[in-house]
């Protein structure tokens, strides 16, 4: 989906590479900042991961779901101002479920304690993943990437 803001086209933002994606598995969505986006994002992360595989019931999809939710709901609060549309884009790789979003808003996020962006942080660390933020090099948005493994880090 291309957004539409003030009856004019955008273009879709930058999406970041998914270095060791499995071939044909990786989607990429460009969906406009609205609300509607929340619901659209997060059955196409349930779609999409278990087309490719991922049991339907497993921890990690359920993980993946709220993830991206929860990505896609700050990029809707919190840069619609300044960015018509999202990036999402979704891999699998031998051993990660890939989960990157993308705005063109300038600002970067901090995981203040209680919010959303602090809620994906601990969930990607219970899981053993991670959580990077990293600003684009030729314009002023940013891409939040979550990388969730498939298999469960062994209890301590």
């Amino acid at each position: 989906m291309i957004g539409r803001r003030r009856g004019r086209h955008t273009e879709p933002p930058h999406t970041p590479p998914v270095p060791t994606a499995r071939r044909g598995r990786e989607h990429v969505l460009v969906l406009g900042t609205s609300p509607k986006a929340i619901p659209v994002a997060r059955r196409a992360a349930e779609l999409a991961f278990t087309a490719w595989g991922v049991a339907p019931r497993a921890t990690v999809l359920g993980a993946a779901q709220l993830i991206v939710t929860e990505l896609v709901t700050n990029t809707v609060r919190h840069a619609a101002e300044r960015s018509p549309a999202i990036g999402l884009t979704l891999a699998l790789t031998d051993d990660h479920l890939d989960i990157a979003v993308h705005d063109d808003h300038p600002r970067l996020p901090v995981a203040a304690p209680g919010g959303g962006l602090a809620l994906i942080a601990d969930l990607a660390r219970d899981f053993d993943g991670a959580l990077t933020i990293t600003p684009d090099h030729d314009g002023p948005g940013k891409t939040i990437r979550v990388l969730l493994p498939l298999t469960p880090a062994p209890a301590p």
